[in-house]
């Protein structure tokens, strides 16, 4: 998935289209677990929930007209490769 196919995602999640969110949230989902991998059971699922909720805002939050490089965005959230 390159950056213009992430930008569009999102402008359609802001848009209120559940799909569009749908899919970025299953993209970074991997990442989500990779983070929260070295905590124990409860702390893991806490974790994830809270990040899956600050991705979503981030997502809802972005300003698509100000920066449009949403991956290089992403990394300077902790979301990096």
């Amino acid at each position: 998935m390159n950056d213009s196919d992430l930008l569009e995602l999102v402008i359609k999640a802001q848009n209120g289209d559940q799909e569009a969110l749908s899919h970025l949230l299953q993209r970074f989902y991997p990442k989500v677990k990779r983070l929260s991998k070295f905590r124990n059971k409860q702390e893991q699922e806490d974790m994830e929930q809270e990040l899956m909720l600050l991705l979503i805002k981030t997502i809802l939050a972005y300003d698509t007209q100000k920066t449009p490089d949403f991956s290089a965005f992403i990394a300077e959230c902790g979301y990096s490769k």
